[in-house]
């Protein structure tokens, strides 16, 4: 679902917001230059490929994007001089807000054996690079990400008034 509100050019003023909500689900997808569509990823259970489903990387559950432009005007100052200085200024801003995306959880590091090392053997050695097998493919999210831009331009200022 996409909404969009925008109100064009008036008394100076011009906006435009947008938010997005959508769900995007596959099942194991891989993430960089190769993936998506050319690699899958390694699965805990070759044999069930239904443990694989689940949000896809790709996957962004909320994001709103706003921005606005302000462009006050000077025209009933009645001082010639500070007219031009303060005429033909233009305000701008960008606002960025999205959920964070889906990230699978990995077990970094040598687990160590279950009886503290006593009979040598390791507790987990799959081959899943370390995707612990009890948490599902991108079961966490990464924080909610923000920006927040903003400029002055000069560049509409007429230099005869």
């Amino acid at each position: 679902m996409v909404l969009t509100v925008r109100r064009p050019m008036r008394h100076g003023l011009e906006f435009t917001a947008n938010y997005t909500l959508s769900k995007a689900f596959d099942g194991a997808q891989a993430a960089g230059n190769f993936g998506t569509f050319k690699w899958h990823r390694l699965s805990i259970d070759p044999y069930n490929r239904k443990l694989e489903y689940g949000p896809s990387d790709l996957d962004q559950r909320q994001r709103f994007v706003g921005n606005a432009v302000w462009m006050p005007s000077a025209k009933s100052v009645a001082n010639q001089a500070a007219r031009m200085i303060l005429d033909g200024w233009a305000f701008s801003t960008i606002v960025t807000m999205s959920t964070g995306q889906p990230v699978t959880p990995y077990v970094t590091g040598t687990p160590s054996p279950l009886d503290g090392g006593v009979s040598g053997g390791v507790s987990y050695a799959g081959p899943t690079s370390g995707r612990a097998g009890w948490l599902g493919r991108n079961s966490s999210n990464y924080p909610v990400f923000g920006t927040w831009t903003s400029g002055l331009d000069g560049s509409s200022r007429s230099v005869n008034g």
